[in-house]
């Protein structure tokens, strides 16, 4: 049957958005590792990243009316002409919102210049202009690994993590369907960093 016969007057389809930058195949398979590491020393219930989907978010969008993505795409493409790629690295294992209280497990990604906080900083800015809400806490990159259902040390996640070097040239609009199994990311947009 026809879903336009049964809902009428649902001419839109609600979606859950986010910025992002996908990561090469080499990091995600060097996070796996990090991740095989961690859970031997971990026996409590963590609910771990799917090494294949782990992103560093630039801004969580929400849930929204289909109708905002071409908006999305007319206001946030000219941005990504404006930054160049950027070398970056695995840096150290951290915590949300801190070590003494860990909730999630991450690893952070270091660059020199401070340029992926200034794009992000750059997408906010265009994404407060059109009115959506804007994370207001501090951020640096970073790949989230794990979020813990129970309080955990954070000396349990013990892990060495790669000196493993990437180029990060892109950035990607994304939807997000939970599912039973987990999140799975949908790549709706992306853009390239093409700046000199």
């Amino acid at each position: 049957m026809d879903e336009k016969a049964i809902f009428p007057y649902d001419s839109f389809m609600s979606m859950r958005l986010f910025l992002a930058m996908p990561l090469p195949a080499a990091v995600g398979d060097a996070l796996s590792d990090v991740m095989s590491q961690m859970r031997r020393s971990v026996q409590a219930r963590v609910r771990w990243a799917p090494s294949k989907g782990i992103h560093a978010t630039l801004h969580f969008l929400g849930q929204h009316d289909d109708s905002l993505v071409s908006l999305l795409d007319e206001h946030i493409a000219p941005i990504a002409g404006q930054f160049r790629p950027v070398e970056a690295r695995l840096g150290d294992v951290g915590f949300f919102p801190d070590a003494a209280h860990p909730r999630v497990v991450w690893v952070g990604m270091e660059e020199a210049g401070g340029v992926l906080l200034a794009l992000r900083d750059r997408l906010g800015r265009e994404i407060h202009d059109l009115k959506l809400d804007v994370d207001p806490r501090p951020w640096s990159p970073h790949l989230t690994l794990a979020r813990l259902d129970v309080p955990l040390p954070a000396s349990a996640f013990v892990a060495t993590v790669p000196n493993v070097r990437f180029l990060v040239d892109r950035f990607c609009l994304y939807q997000s369907d939970l599912t039973p199994g987990g999140a799975r990311y949908t790549e709706l947009r992306s853009y390239p960093l093409i700046g000199v």
